[in-house]
């Protein structure tokens, strides 16, 4: 059982850190947008 929660936890925090790196990515690839967006 501990064995089973400390992988998922581990997978959950891998797809975690996925997830944050594509939306930074996505951030800085807008952050120029938006900068020209606005006056």
């Amino acid at each position: 059982m501990t064995r089973t929660m400390s992988r998922l936890m581990a997978v959950c925090r891998g797809t975690g850190a996925v997830f944050l790196f594509a939306g930074f990515v996505q951030m800085s690839c807008r952050l120029p947008w938006w900068l020209n967006w606005q006056p």
